[in-house]
């Protein structure tokens, strides 16, 4: 079993706009550059409090 179908099933992951597999991509993404959120979220093409959501969420499901 994969993170993404674990975190999926542990914690119902996923908001309106935003697949699942991109939430999980955004949270690691933003572990992976020390917390940039502007560089996340100019790559991700979301807003920043978007991107601040979604990150949110990604790390309690991570924890």
């Amino acid at each position: 079993m994969d993170l993404l179908h674990s975190l999926e099933e542990k914690c119902g992951f996923q908001i309106r706009r935003i697949v699942f597999r991109e939430e999980l991509a955004l949270t690691v993404y933003i572990l992976s550059q020390n917390g940039s959120m502007r560089k996340t979220y100019e790559h991700f093409q979301h807003s920043m409090k978007i991107a601040s959501k979604v990150f949110a969420r990604g790390l309690r499901a991570l924890l």
